[in-house]
Order: structure tokens, then sequence, then C-alpha cells
């Protein structure tokens, strides 16, 4: 037996038996364990959980008492598996027998509302995240969380994922227990099953598989939902228009869908609360307007806004209290926020749909699945600030004109691929046609064949010529010389000033034949090496500046802060007429140096 490694203090939740330490009418809580290191070998077929009251007792809540699920998330190990469209399957009995089982078989009690197309592309502790539609379950009875597929007649087939898990410790000779805070060996039930037994009664899951328990996270509510009750617009805060009454307090889940018949505006006129927003109608879109604002606060779990469908938006600030996970499920569905408040917290994006902002200002932005959007702005208030970034495979930051500065590495040039955030600029960009995961524009300019523009990448030290300890203001963001700066700007701006001018000439000039030295010293097209296909691209645009000078602020020059000075710039408008009048010298040397 292996023990659990507890060094990795992420916060994962995992198996039975846990409290929910639920103590309010409408309180969100998820299971709480951190996760083991090491554990990438493990593959399971289902979990075991409980809402239990074991082995810390829940003041307010009794076995029988209804509890809503709302998300559970495996995370990933990182031994390989083959599981493919799939989807989350609650049965009520840890042994149900698996053969001719279907999503209408009494044992099912519900099947999660997205399916996951592939864990193939997840990194190791990466979320497997299903989602249900608050999901009713019995506080303190037993379940099996069970990945299926499910054929076109509701047929429903076990296939194994990659999890994390906790593994088996010896607590007394012979007396070995999960490395979870369950109570006996008689809860063993809750063991992680990777295998599937046969016998007289049936196919059922495996109890004893001795590999550990998996890690999950299971997000609940103690109370229903409060649901927008009409099909038409109305006051937020009026109470005729809810059914169970006016969502406004922490925890608080509100729901709008179902009834609509036409697009509907919920006007909010004052403040309000809520743990999570759900829109739930995939023909008419909800609008929540006004002169109010929304806080999103969940106290012991994530926030959450959802949509399953359609498209919807948010247009009052909204306010981050607690880190929040944005789920867009369906491809082609939005959900818009056109004024998000800068916050300290996490911002996840699940799902395969699109998640539109003015800006993100968190203490980091995940993109796990699908599209985050910058709406389209160019001045410093679509500039987003995210200390802590993550775009996954597969996923994609859209960063239209805009700006972003995040402390995540600039990257480097490793073998045949850039790494870090220029890695992930290479990948979006996509050769050109800007349809690649990553982080992206979506603005026609920058495609292929036109290639006016680009989404350039450098650090604070190359940018500004900051040095360490030194900082300066950057698309209306503090920065240091360690930032690094992304800007949607010319192809052929290595400086980001947003021109292209004897600065830049200078940069590439200096660079010419040189492999993996990034966008500030000419790697335009981000193919690992400054040649005449980058001299083709600054060449292009020199004179073709049409679109004027991008602006590093809200219109004005950077201000410098700390008594910094600005990098001197010698480059006039004599210079750009000097690069024009040497444009065919550049073009020769293109031709010289292209292979």
């Amino acid at each position: 037996m292996r023990t659990a490694d507890r060094s990795s203090a992420i916060r994962l939740a995992v198996s039975a038996g846990l409290s929910l330490g639920l103590c309010g009418s409408a309180l969100a809580t998820t299971f709480t364990e951190s996760h083991t290191g090491g554990g990438s070998w493990n593959t399971i077929y289902a979990q075991g959980f409980s809402p239990s009251v074991a082995p810390s007792p829940s003041p307010g809540s009794a076995a029988g008492d209804p509890v809503y699920l709302q998300q559970f998330e495996f995370y990933k190990s990182g031994q390989a598996d083959a599981a493919s469209n799939v989807r989350l399957v609650i049965l009520n009995n840890y042994f149900a027998n698996l053969q001719g089982l279907t999503t209408a078989s009494p044992a099912v009690v519900g099947v999660s509302t997205n399916t996951v197309a592939s864990t193939a592309g997840l990194a190791t502790g990466a979320a497997i995240l299903f989602d249900f539609d608050n999901l009713s379950l019995a506080y303190g009875s037993d379940y099996a969380a069970a990945v299926m597929s499910v054929g076109a007649g509701g047929e429903l087939t076990p296939v194994k994922i990659s999890a994390l898990h906790a593994n088996y410790t010896q607590v007394t000779p012979g007396d070995y227990r999960p490395a979870t805070n369950y109570g006996t060996e008689a809860q063993y039930q809750y063991a992680v099953s990777n295998f599937i037994n046969s016998d007289s009664f049936g196919q059922f899951f495996s109890v004893f598989s001795y590999g550990g328990d998996a890690n999950f996270t299971a997000t609940l509510n103690s109370a229903a939902p409060l649901r927008w009750n009409r099909g038409d617009s109305g006051s937020w805060t009026a109470p005729e228009n809810w059914a169970g009454g006016v969502p406004n307090g922490a925890d608080a889940s509100a729901v709008f869908g179902g009834a609509a018949t036409a697009p509907v505006t919920v006007t909010l006129d004052t403040s309000v609360v809520a743990g999570s927003v759900r829109f739930d109608n995939a023909t008419h879109g909800y609008s929540i307007d006004g002169t109010g604002g929304l806080t999103l606060n969940a106290t012991t779990s994530v926030a959450a806004i959802r949509a399953a469908s359609g498209n919807h938006a948010i247009n009052v600030p909204v306010t981050l209290a607690d880190d929040t996970t944005v789920t867009v499920v369906a491809p082609g569905a939005t959900v818009a926020l056109s004024k998000l408040a800068p916050s300290a917290v996490a911002l996840s994006k699940h799902g395969a749909g699109t998640l539109v902002v003015n800006n993100v200002r968190a203490g980091g932005l995940t993109v796990r699945e699908g599209i985050v959007k910058v709406a389209a702005n160019g001045t410093a208030s679509g500039t987003s600030n995210v200390p802590a970034l993550t775009v996954a495979a597969g996923a994609t930051l859209d960063l239209t004109d805009n700006k972003l500065v995040t402390d995540a590495a600039v990257g480097t040039f490793a073998g045949s691929a850039y790494d870090g955030v220029t890695g992930l600029v290479q990948s979006g960009r996509n050769g050109g046609a800007w349809n690649g995961s990553g982080i992206i524009t979506s603005l026609a300019d920058a495609k292929s064949p036109t290639l006016r523009t680009s989404i350039g990448v450098a650090t604070g030290a190359q940018a500004k010529g900051l040095a360490p300890g030194q900082t300066a203001t950057w698309g209306g963001q503090a920065i240091t010389a360690t930032s690094t700066l992304l800007m949607y700007t010319y192809a052929g701006d290595a400086n980001l000033d947003g021109k292209i001018n004897g600065d830049d000439y200078f940069q590439i000039d200096s660079h010419v034949g040189a492999a993996g030295a990034g966008w500030f010293n000419g790697d335009f097209d981000y193919n690992g090496k400054v040649n005449g296909d980058d001299y083709f691209l600054i060449d292009s645009n020199v004179n073709g500046q049409t679109l004027g000078t991008f602006p590093a602020g809200a219109g004005v020059a950077d201000g410098i802060a700390d008594g910094v000075a600005a990098v001197p710039e010698p480059a006039s408008a004599a210079a750009v007429a000097l690069m024009a009048a040497v444009a065919s010298l550049r073009r020769r040397r293109r031709q010289q140096t292209c292979c």
C-alpha cells in the first residue's frame, strides 16, 4: 500500500462521510480535502459518496433532508484513458445491476446535463467537470457517481476515467483505512471502483479496489433554488416574480428559464447578493439590467454562473466576492458580463460556449473549455490584468483589440515551439488563421492574407525598459520588469508602442537569423526564427498603418511611476519615411534570409 502524500494543498475534495456544514437556509457547500501527489496511475469507473454527518455532525441537517447537487468534479491523474463523450450518472445503489441499466432505471437518480467530449487533453490535476440541475439528494444517504457513456436509447455503459486519489494507509497492524476522514472500515464501500464484478446477481461495481478514493468536489445547496416564475420581464426584487422567495443573500441560487416565451429583461434597481445564477432557456435570452449591482458570494464553495444554452447578459456591475466558475455548456451559447468589476479572486471558465467580458481584472483566470472573449474596446478600460493565467488545450482566450497584463512567464523557445504565454499566442495564431487554441484575436485585420495586425508579447523590461524594482503604467495597469504584456497591435510592432518605426526595425535587424528570439526581437510570425517572413510582415505594414497608432493607455502616452523614465523613442515621422525608403532593401534581405 502506498500512503497518501498530502503536501499538495490544492482545494479539491474527496469521497464520503464528509460534513456538509449546513447552517443556513440556502448554504452552498463542498466536500473538501487536499489532493494526493503521485496519484497518476489511478483509473476509476465510479466513486461512492454521501452528503453525510460523519465525522462532524452538521447542525440543522438530519438524515433524509434534501440537498441539491450543482456540480461534481473529478480531478485527472496522469494515467492515460480513453474516456470520451461521457456523462456522470448518480446511482442510489452502489451495487446496482449494471446489465441493462438505462437512464430510466430506478437506480438512476440523475445524469449530468453536460457531456465531457474527451479527457485526453487535460493535464494532471485538471478538473473533469459535470454539471447538474440542482439534482435533489437525501442528506446522509449513500450514492455512487459513475462515469458512463449514454446510448441513443438511454443505455448506460461504464467507462473508466483517470482520476487523482487518496491512498489507503495502515492505521494499526492489519487495519487499512483511506487517508481521508472516514470513520471506520465499514465505510470502505465508498472506495473507488476500478473494476467490475459479475456473478449470478448480475454485474456490479467492486467495493475493495484498495486503490484509494477519488478526489472530487461535490457542490451542493441545502435549499431548493429560487426560480423566476414568469415568462416576461419584471423586477428582481418583486416577490411575486419568484417561486420560493427573492434571491438576495450569500449562497442564494437564482434560476432564470423555462417559462419565457420572449426575451426577458430582469430589472435590478438595488444591489443584491447571490451564490449562483443560472440561465436555462435556449431560445429566449435573459438580460439583467438596471441601476443596481450583483455580488456573487458563496461562503463555503465557489460562486457560479451557468447557462446550458441560449444567449444571456448581465449588464449591471458584477462583483466577485469568492472564486467563481462560469459554465456555458453549449457551443454557440453566450453569457455576457459587460461590467465585471475588479477583484482578487479566481475566475474559471467551463463549457464549450462563450463568456464575453469587458475585461478580467482578477487574481487569476483559467479558461478550461470554450472561449473567454474580451469585448472589443481598444482603450485602457479594455485591458485585463490577471497575475495567474491558464488556457487549457482546446480552450481560447480572445483579446479582440485589447491588452492583457499577467505574471505568467513570457515563455521561451523549446525545441520546436514556444512555451509560456508566447506559446499560447503561437498556438492561437495557427499560422495566421487565428483559430487555434490558446490566445487569439478574432479581428479580420490579423488574419491571413491581410496579416496587418497581431497579438504582440513582451516583458515590462523589454517594452518599457524597466529594471528590477521599477514600475510603470501600461494599458492603464501597473507593471513591473517581469510582467508579461500582450497587445493587439500592428504585425511588426516589436516594442508594443502601437506603431511601427525605427525602433522596431532596430530589434529585427539586431536579431535576424536568431532562433527562438520571441516577438520583441522580431519573430512576428511566431515560427521560432527571425527571417525573411518577419521582414515581409514589418515591411508590408510600415506604410500601411491606416489604423492609426494603437493607444498604449486611455488615448494618452503611458505614465511612468516611481521616477522611471520612459524608453526613448528615437523614431519620428522622418524615421518612418526612412523605413519606407529602405523597404525594397528589406525585401531583398528577406529573400536572402528566408530559408
